[in-house]
């Protein structure tokens, strides 16, 4: 009896409980009668139903997550694999929490709610920086070769008349020009440069094909000096000319120096110079001394020729030679004659006008 009485005695807790926690709750024509699937095998089933259910979710977000994983981790050193393996760092030595595909997903969320925009931001203007001085490089690359085209239009004005000055150069032909274009990354940059002025949005990111060429362009990027363009190794020298009827080409600097054994090339080469200054001094008076080494390599008709022609462009020349001839030092107004010990032995000079040719002058000559 006593057994019963304490029994009904936590039946009626239970009762009172159950009441107070239902009290506010109605029924529902679901569950106001007994169903056979509350029999314990049928919740058994059910249970081991929802357990292979959650699994499967739990495989199904795990291969989710490890695919996510892979693309945070594709570029090393990125901003988001950095974030994403230090937070996970931080959270299996210094937290202390098994690091579960719940977690990295955790994570994942973090960095697209707090980090991923600012991100995207630094690389929106790394992007325009570096893209601008692809262009820049570009601009000034271009620059640079219509300046090469421009001079070598004027060049050939003067090349026409100088073709004329030696009897053993006909046809004389030479371009200068840039080489540029032949650069490995010239159509690249090209590409790039065009690309920018599409792309560049104050909010958007360069497009795949913009990406794609800065990869191309990286393989031609030194790693401690970068992309650099010296300008004196892009300019070019090709033509051609006629010597005595046989009609030579000449496409680099070698070729210049053995189209022939007689010294036409170094005429080719005084032409040029000649037209350089011809650019750069205009029609300004200025009279200027050159200096040519070795100019019997050159033969007697042609000296004859070039000594004149530099006369009538205001160059006045000096030379030397171990063996000279009479008709070749009568082009020179003033001759120095020296020893093997290079001590001076003879000289005549060109009388100013106004003085007497006849009256004796003192030389002073130091060390002698």
């Amino acid at each position: 009896m006593e057994t019963i009485r304490s029994l009904n005695d936590e039946l009626d807790k239970v009762n009172s409980a159950l009441s107070r926690e239902l009290e506010f709750s109605s029924a529902t024509d679901l569950y106001t009668q007994y169903d056979q699937s509350w029999q314990t095998g049928s919740l058994r089933s059910s249970l081991h139903e929802k357990q292979m259910e959650v699994r499967r979710s739990l495989k199904t977000l795990g291969g989710q997550v490890e695919t996510m994983e892979a693309a945070f981790s594709r570029v090393p050193n990125s901003p988001p694999c950095d974030y994403f393996q230090d937070r996970l760092a931080n959270l299996r030595y210094e937290s202390n929490i098994e690091v579960t595909h719940r977690i990295k997903l955790q994570v994942i969320e973090e960095w697209f709610s707090t980090h991923h925009e600012k991100s995207r931001r630094i690389l929106i203007a790394d992007g325009h920086t570096i893209f601008g001085d692809i262009q820049d490089l570009h601009r000034d690359l271009k620059k640079f070769t219509d300046k090469i085209t421009r001079f070598n239009t004027a060049l050939q004005n003067h090349l026409s008349h100088s073709s004329k000055v030696f009897d053993s150069i006909k046809d004389l032909q030479v371009s200068i020009f840039s080489a540029v274009e032949d650069l490995d990354y010239w159509t690249v940059i090209s590409k790039i440069s065009t690309a920018r002025d599409e792309w560049m949005r104050p909010d958007e990111l360069p497009d795949d094909e913009s990406v794609e060429n800065l990869r191309l362009l990286l393989q031609n990027w030194d790693i401690k000096s970068g992309i650099q363009a010296d300008f004196k190794s892009l300019v070019s020298i090709r033509g051609s000319v006629r010597e005595k009827g046989n009609l030579r080409y000449f496409k680099n600097k070698a070729d210049l120096e053995n189209i022939s054994s007689n010294g036409l090339s170094y005429l080719i080469l005084i032409i040029l110079f000649l037209g350089f200054i011809s650019k750069v001094r205009g029609q300004a008076p200025v009279q200027l001394t050159w200096c040519v080494d070795e100019l019997k390599a050159i033969d007697a008709d042609n000296v004859i020729s070039l000594c004149n022609y530099l006369g009538q462009n205001f160059i006045t020349l000096c030379t030397a030679f171990p063996d000279p001839d009479a008709e070749t030092l009568i082009l020179f107004e003033n001759k120095y004659k020296l020893d093997s010990e290079r001590r001076l032995v003879h000289c005549e000079l060109a009388v100013d006008e106004g003085l007497d040719e006849d009256e004796e002058y003192e030389l002073e000559l130091e060390g002698v």
